[in-house]
């Protein structure tokens, strides 16, 4: 295994960050033989990695799945971050420019963003669980009518910030599959064929979930 970049530095008064204690966990999977949540062996621990293109710079695992490169992108936080509301600002505008980028070093279907934390909130932590738990499942449309309003806090933000960029194509059918459930959500399905962006997507879904707070204006 090679490790690259600059490692973060002890403090003052050499205190161990939370970015240490999470390469330290991936040396120990590495050295017992086991993968991390990308799957397979880790080949590459690099640390401090803004100048590789990746914004989430934190810590970056490599593993290799037979001849596939997996990477695992980590921002380290040294308290628990998450609240109520969900993610922190910081690291979801640092992921969702990694995803949208055009000179993105990040593979949709093989790499991973993680946010690592000093422990989690009980209403994230149940609001996580039933995420996992509707999308363990085959009907993807039927994890989406199992959403709660907590849950839907995720579209509204996504709304909010007015993202143009084109959803793929899988998630556009899988919507059609979703609005084919009730004559009344071919509204909006219409507008999110003609401008088939994140926003327009998140809008429907905050629609058909019957989220109070997001009017439909179909603009």
């Amino acid at each position: 295994m090679h490790t690259e970049c600059q490692v973060p530095k002890l403090s003052d008064r050499g205190h161990v960050s939370r970015t240490h204690c999470v390469a330290a966990w991936c040396l120990l999977q590495a050295l017992a033989g086991r993968g991390v949540s990308v799957g397979g062996s880790v080949q590459r621990l690099q640390m401090q990695t803004r100048s590789l293109h990746w914004d989430v710079d934190d810590l970056l695992a490599t593993t290799q799945v037979e001849t596939v490169a997996r990477r695992l992108a980590v921002s380290c936080k040294g308290n628990v971050q998450v609240s109520a509301n969900g993610l922190p600002e910081s690291f979801a505008a640092q992921a969702w420019r990694l995803w949208t980028k055009a000179d993105s070093p990040f593979q949709r279907a093989s790499d991973r963003l993680v946010l690592g934390t000093q422990g989690t909130r009980t209403n994230f932590q149940n609001a996580w669980s039933d995420i996992k738990k509707f999308a363990s499942g085959d009907d993807v449309a039927l994890a989406l009518a199992q959403m709660t309003v907590k849950i839907t806090m995720i579209f509204e933000l996504v709304a909010g910030r007015a993202f143009r960029d084109e959803v793929p194509r899988s998630m556009l059918e899988l919507l059609r599959t979703y609005a084919a459930r009730d004559p009344e959500r071919q509204k909006e399905i219409a507008v999110l064929a003609l401008r088939p962006t994140y926003e327009i997507a998140a809008r429907c879904l905050l629609t058909w979930v019957g989220y109070k707070k997001t009017k439909w204006t179909g603009k």
